[in-house]
């Protein structure tokens, strides 16, 4: 997965753990699942030291399911 970020750019930096677009695995749920995801970096983490640390534990969450081969959400 590429790394999260909050500010707006067409590709991700990765390594930053900022949050730009929701990974693979939750855009596939469509498009109110990607935007809940984002919206809960951006508007439920006001602490950005929080925000970080979260998106950090997002990222490799999901690098390990697309490690394990998860392809859908219901197999979380």
């Amino acid at each position: 997965m590429a790394a999260l970020s909050f500010e707006t750019r067409s590709e991700p930096v990765r390594g930053s753990h900022r949050v730009t677009h929701a990974p693979a695995l939750i855009a596939a749920s469509g498009p109110g699942a990607s935007y809940r995801f984002l919206e809960f970096f951006t508007a439920q983490i006001r602490n950005p030291h929080t925000r970080r640390a979260y998106a950090r534990a997002a990222a490799e969450f999901f690098d390990w399911l697309a490690a394990k081969g998860v392809k859908q959400l219901a197999a979380i």
